[in-house]
């Protein structure tokens, strides 16, 4: 079958999340028949692999790819999904994040509309239970569109974060310019992300959200968070790759905002870091002068106070005196830290209390709205009942005046019955008179009878 996209999920130990992850394949509005999914499990120790392989054996169009050995970033998993995609166009999803429903369908129609080499728009950041903690990470009056033939015509572009998990490529652009993940590192989606930016030759991007990424407890942190040499190690590896990019498109100029953007991030994850001891800082710092020395000669300086000092220090390879800088302030800092985030917690107390008393306030207001309303029905009501009682009365008092004639006429029928029955009495006894008198009348003509006849014969006796 052809496909429209090819989602690519690299995989190790989320097993908690995975679940989630498809889940919100599945319920895109492009359609879960029009996306291939690729899951590749980098030998994870949990059910990860397991989960993977179910949701394969149950769909057709969910390929299950694992790896017998960990590889210990997620850019070797995402080369090998890149390798094994069918579809014109491929898209990332980390899996302890998750697309919003309808994101394959958006990227997929601007890409396909723009004809561009890849698309992006944004995303928000969600807490552990998937609460939204920042509902679009870009600045308010960021440009809601831009379509750019290169790189060098909007160069904000650069200061996004390589968030490739919100954008769509066409696979043979991404095939067609060699851009690969760098393996075994972290931060290797910044250098697939600047090698995709340098090469492009039309980039469409549109500020919606598509794409809801996931700030882990610290418990829980993925391996690209946790702050250690290796770590370190992969951070200064991918901005050197960077730097090499740019310097090989005839772009170095364009570092500047790279340097700019992660010069603050530098500095203060290296002296933040309790995995790592003193000895291992400098080392660490003395690997990534490079980085440094490109800011001082570009005259880069960080945005924060402590940074900018530390900066100083660095830059005339003091490094004891810097960490001895930090670790005499830092505690200061951290207990500054903490006071304005008790001060943000009881800012965001006071201000939940103050929306529930205008929840409340307006709840009141629809209550008293409500009880007006109906009132005037009540009202209402009572015009409707009193007018009814109106006419009922006059019916009433219409039945009375008919019952009143009613038994009038009856009492009228009992006197018009009595002088009936008198007249019948009457009639009876006219009609036993007239019966005797027929009766007589019959005894005289029997009377008549036999005397015409004594008389006939007597004259016949003559």
């Amino acid at each position: 079958m052809d496909y429209k996209i090819s989602v690519i999920v690299p995989i190790y130990n989320v097993e908690k999340y995975l679940p989630e992850a498809i889940d919100s394949i599945k319920r895109q509005t492009i359609g879960f028949n029009n996306i291939e999914v690729i899951l590749v499990d980098d030998n994870s120790t949990d059910k990860s692999k397991n989960i993977a392989d179910q949701f394969a054996s149950e769909n057709p169009n969910v390929i299950s790819i694992p790896l017998s050995s960990s590889s210990g970033a997620a850019g070797k998993p995402r080369n090998i999904g890149i390798k094994n995609a069918s579809a014109e166009y491929i898209m990332f999803l980390d899996p302890d994040d998750y697309y919003t429903d309808n994101a394959c369908d958006l990227l997929y129609q601007k890409i396909s509309e723009k004809n561009t080499d890849f698309a992006f728009a944004s995303y928000r950041t969600i807490s552990e239970d998937g609460s939204i903690i920042l509902d679009n990470v870009l600045p308010k009056g960021f440009p809601d569109e831009i379509d750019s033939k290169t790189i060098e015509e909007n160069q904000q572009l650069l200061e996004i974060a390589p968030s490739i998990w919100t954008k769509i490529y066409k696979k043979s652009f991404v095939e067609n310019n060699n851009i690969e993940f760098p393996e075994k590192i972290v931060s290797q989606d910044f250098v697939f992300n600047i090698h995709a930016m340098l090469s492009a030759r039309g980039i469409y991007f549109f500020n919606d959200i598509v794409y809801n990424y996931r700030i882990r407890n610290k418990d829980s942190k993925s391996i690209s968070y946790i702050l250690n040499e290796n770590y370190f190690d992969g951070i200064n590896k991918s901005q050197l790759m960077a730097y090499e990019l740019f310097r090989k498109f005839n772009k170095e100029h364009l570092f500047n905002i790279i340097l700019a953007k992660y010069l603050d991030f530098n500095i203060k994850n290296i002296f933040f870091s309790q995995l790592i001891s003193n000895s291992q800082k400098k080392d660490i710092i003395h690997k990534m002068y490079w980085f440094f020395e490109q800011c001082f000669e570009k005259k880069i300086k960080p945005k924060e106070k402590l940074n900018e000092k530390l900066y100083a220090l660095i830059f005339e390879k003091k490094y004891n005196e810097a960490l001895d800088l930090y670790n005499h302030i830092y505690p200061l800092i951290s207990e500054y830290e903490e006071w304005i985030v008790k001060q943000e917690e009881g800012k965001k107390w006071l201000e939940d209390q103050l929306a529930k008393l205008e929840s409340n306030l307006i709840a009141k207001e629809n209550i008293i709205i409500d009880l007006k309303k109906y009132n005037n029905e009540l009202i209402e009501g009572n015009k409707w009942l009193e007018g009814k009682l109106s006419e009922s009365k006059e019916s009433i008092s219409s039945q009375i005046n008919v019952i009143e004639d009613m038994k009038n006429w009856i009492n009228e029928l009992e006197k018009g019955k009595g002088w009936l029955q008198t007249q019948l009495d009457n009639y009876k006894k006219e009609v036993e008179n007239l019966n005797i008198i027929i009766d007589d009348l019959k005894m005289w003509n029997q009377q008549l009878i036999e005397a015409k006849e004594s008389l006939e014969k007597e004259n016949n006796d003559k």
